[in-house]
């Protein structure tokens, strides 16, 4: 009838047409709001870093420039006068951690294991993992970290996801909005 919208059935869904906005708008709507089931909205508790950060080191007790990087599995730390040595029939590690405030300390903690990472355009490298705790914005980690020389870096420490993961959300365009003091213990 003229005047009247024209109602097609959509294939598979009977009664469903143009004048209820068509097949393809129900499509789109069962998708977003499947979408939005599983992209639920990050939980409040979640601290809300940038991409740079002050971090503390509470074996070393110092604070150091970090950069939370959600694309590296593990940290990295610039280590320096890293040395492997033998303690109780275990295997150690020995090195140097310069803080912010140019302070040096050296810090000894039993080796985790050895990794070798591969990198673009050069050869792989061997490096000592040991467990640290690192804090940022009032929470604290305990974490693999791997140790290597960052002088040609800007940043001494990188913060990858296994610390990041369930307490930190990264927005990547903003830096700087947290503090380094570890205040909260989560289990992990």
């Amino acid at each position: 009838m003229p005047g009247e919208p024209a109602v097609a059935a959509a294939p598979g869904l009977p009664g469903v047409g143009r004048a209820t906005g068509g097949w393809r708008a129900v499509c789109l709507s069962g998708l977003l709001a499947a979408l939005s089931a599983d992209a639920a909205a990050p939980p409040a508790a979640l601290l809300h870093a940038g991409w740079t950060e002050p971090a503390h080191v509470l074996e070393a007790g110092i604070d150091l420039r970090a950069k939370l990087d959600t694309g590296a599995e593990h940290s990295s730390l610039h280590a320096e006068d890293l040395a492997r040595f033998e303690r109780g029939g275990s295997d150690w590690v020995r090195f140097t951690l310069r803080g912010a405030d140019g302070r040096r300390v050296t810090v000894e903690r039993p080796l985790t294991r050895e990794v070798k990472i591969k990198r673009h355009a050069a050869p792989a490298q061997h490096r000592p993992v040991v467990r640290l705790t690192l804090c940022l914005g009032g929470v604290q980690r305990e974490v693999d970290v791997n140790l290597v020389d960052r002088r040609d870096f800007d940043l001494p420490l990188l913060i990858g996801r296994s610390f990041l993961r369930g307490l930190v959300l990264v927005d990547a365009a903003r830096e700087q909005l947290t503090d380094a003091a570890c205040r909260q213990q989560p289990g992990g």
